[in-house]
């Protein structure tokens, strides 16, 4: 049992079938309220996972992934799923703003710009 939790605990383990976040045909995620997954392959969203920020206090990681900000969250079965964050101002620190922009990954406009989102709540 030790070495599954060790295995779980310092291997996350990536889950590209989660249902909640899944795409419909309509392009949306299958629940109402959702984010639909935009990793397009399972082993890109195993990479994505492996090298995604921890958020000090927080249970989920962040990682940035075509301008948009990926949300991995356990499934408490040793998994991880993702889903696109739409408001990302309230779930990322600075200090992954400033990662992503020495890697090159956003630029200060497109950072103004994601912390400006806003969900729109119909």
């Amino acid at each position: 049992m030790f070495h599954l939790y060790f295995f779980l605990y310092y291997n996350r383990l990536y889950d590209d079938v989660y249902p909640k976040h899944k795409q419909t045909k309509s392009g949306k995620a299958r629940f109402k309220d959702a984010s639909v997954n935009p990793i397009k392959t399972k082993e890109e969203g195993q990479k994505l996972l492996d090298s995604a920020i921890k958020v000090p206090g927080k249970t989920y990681l962040v990682q940035c992934y075509e301008k948009k900000v990926i949300i991995f969250r356990s499934s408490n079965d040793g998994y991880y799923h993702a889903y696109e964050e739409k408001q990302p101002v309230d779930f990322v620190p600075k200090e992954a703003w400033k990662q992503w922009k020495a890697e090159g990954l956003l630029t200060d406009k497109e950072i103004r710009k994601l912390k400006k989102q806003k969900v729109n709540k119909e």
